[in-house]
């Protein structure tokens, strides 16, 4: 029996047209890698080449449009300029950045660290915002970084943040004042928030951001994003498997995006639980979050 040829080509139509929907949807992924990589000073220097050349392989594998770095020295052993040194490095690889550092806050003997934003596509609108404690005042501890980048024509707006654990949850309330000053219809915030999620601290800010992690366990069952950071590691631990912390550092995405032409859509988040071995890199993972731009 022959398929007549008005069937085999509206078959043919039909698959080009699936063909064609995957490949605009694959198209239009992107993705974010998050990721605070400081540890004990003494094993850093003591390992720095090693210690970098992870930092810089764990970038490329990603294949992050956007990454955002927490904790960033800005000498580890005999290495000058970590930033500007990752961005050589992936540039000696093909791979492109641009990127901003911003120097926090000295930690003697060791020196200075800070925060870091890069992207492969522009960084518009770039901002630091230093956190002014109230009844402390801008004490230059705590910074807030955040810009624009337009992909497919489209503009998202990306928060690096990470306060100091005993200020987190005024940080919070800060945070959540400057997200709705600055508020687009797609804002990412990420770091290490150095609270869990269902803290009480984040409530006002969690009425109007969804942490991805929980949106992408409605409908998986891989839940590595729940732990975060390896107690043994921040224990002085080196070489054994891993002692999982229940996740302080996080992922959140605009909740309402009832007003605009085109969605943020969650596709995957992973935190990598064995990015500590063979050599320990730092006391969290690396979370790795995946997502799809559709028009409505």
């Amino acid at each position: 029996m022959t398929t007549p040829n008005n069937v085999r080509i509206t078959l043919l139509v039909l698959m080009l047209f699936i063909l064609g929907a995957q490949s605009s949807c694959s198209l239009n992924q992107f993705t974010l890698l998050s990721y605070n990589i400081r540890t004990d000073q003494n094993h850093m220097d003591a390992n720095a080449e090693r210690w970098l050349e992870t930092i810089v392989q764990r970038i490329v594998t990603s294949e992050a449009q956007v990454v955002l770095l927490q904790e960033v020295e800005e000498q580890v052993g005999e290495i000058d300029d970590i930033p500007a040194e990752i961005v050589a490095r992936l540039r000696d690889r093909g791979i492109n950045y641009n990127y901003r550092y911003i120097r926090r806050f000295a930690q003697p003997p060791h020196g200075y660290f800070g925060q870091m934003v890069m992207s492969r596509h522009d960084l518009s609108q770039y901002e630091e915002v230093w956190i002014d404690y109230e009844g402390i005042g801008h004490d230059r501890s705590d910074v807030i970084q955040t810009f624009t980048t337009q992909l497919w024509g489209q503009d998202i707006r990306f928060y690096n943040y990470h306060p100091v654990p005993s200020r987190a949850c005024d940080a919070a309330k800060y945070l959540n004042k400057i997200v709705s000053a600055r508020r687009q219809y797609h804002d990412i915030i990420a770091g290490d928030f150095n609270r869990q999620s269902d803290s009480r601290c984040l409530d006002d800010f969690t009425k109007k951001y969804d942490n991805v992690c929980h949106i992408y366990l409605e409908e998986s069952t891989e839940d590595s994003c729940l732990y975060s950071f390896d107690y043994l590691v921040w224990q002085g631990g080196r070489h054994a498997p891993p002692a999982l912390g229940q996740a302080i550092d996080h992922v959140y995405l605009t909740a309402d995006q009832s007003n605009t032409d085109f969605l943020v859509e969650v596709v995957s988040i992973n935190i990598d639980h064995q990015a500590n071995q063979p050599l320990a890199v730092s006391d969290h993972f690396p979370v790795t979050s995946r997502f799809l731009m559709s028009g409505r």
